[in-house]
């Protein structure tokens, strides 16, 4: 996988996607037309558990009370609530993530370029123990609480692992977007199973751009991406498909004239 040699973070990163409601569709929309994406707040994502790794302060008033009724303290549930994160991931052959975020393939995965925008994204680490440090004199401020729970937001349990993920952490709660410009938007990969009025859709609107379907490979069990076009060909010509295997032919299929990772 080729990566920006400058902060060793790849070219491309994906933003997994469903289609299974009308919002869904309006942030796809979204994407494609406005150039943003929709930042949740820790409390909105789907992992109950982030900010698990950030210490807690034992010995101090209320610290029993906290650990017997197995709760966050304040300070920390209004940090879930006021911090953003938006979740990427380096990988778009997982076949776990196309089945869990795109709800069986019915999805989308918009490809972005890292060398703008994203550039500041950070690499999530998965320690092979869920423990941390209950060391109070380690967070004795709130000033130290919060950093340390920013620092615990790059931590997940090590099953989260095949999520290859990578995260923008946005300290500002009113801003819930994120904005780029239109051609940092790489590629759109759609799910082959999404029903074919949205594929069209998609299409309409997002006609400038490189779009890919998936196609799973149920012999060699990998996940293959095509170009769309491609795809609407196969049953009649019968011609074995030019498949892309890795993220690196992705990005030289892209078409990245105008890119630049110069240091």
């Amino acid at each position: 996988m080729e990566t920006n040699a400058k902060n060793d973070i790849p070219k491309l990163i994906f933003k997994y996607k469903p289609l299974s409601s009308g919002l869904d569709i309006v942030r796809c929309y979204d994407i494609i037309q406005s150039n943003r994406l929709f930042v949740p707040d820790v409390a909105q994502l789907n992992d109950p558990f982030e900010g698990f790794f950030c210490p807690r302060m034992e010995g101090v008033a209320g610290s029993g009370i906290l650990r017997a009724a197995d709760e966050d303290p304040s300070i920390l549930k209004e940090l879930k609530k006021h911090t953003r994160v938006l979740a990427l991931s380096s990988d778009c052959f997982s076949p776990q993530l196309w089945a869990y975020y795109c709800n069986d393939y019915s999805g989308v995965s918009f490809c972005f370029y890292t060398n703008r925008s994203f550039k500041g994204i950070e690499k999530v680490e998965y320690p092979g123990e869920l423990n941390r440090t209950n060391n109070s004199a380690e967070c004795c401020n709130q000033s130290q609480i919060k950093e340390a729970f920013y620092k615990s937001l790059l931590m997940k349990e090590q099953g989260w692992q095949y999520e290859h993920e990578w995260r923008i952490i946005k300290k500002q709660p009113d801003d819930e977007y994120m904005s780029f410009e239109k051609d940092e938007l790489a590629a759109i990969i759609i799910g082959h199973k999404l029903d074919k009025e949205i594929k069209e859709f998609i299409c309409a609107s997002a006609s400038h751009l490189s779009i890919f379907t998936t196609y799973p490979g149920v012999y060699t069990g990998k996940v293959h991406l095509i170009k769309y076009t491609e795809s609407l060909n196969i049953e009649k010509n019968g011609k074995k498909p030019d498949f892309i295997d890795s993220v690196e032919d992705l990005y030289n299929t892209c078409g990245h004239i105008n890119v630049s990772f110069g240091g």
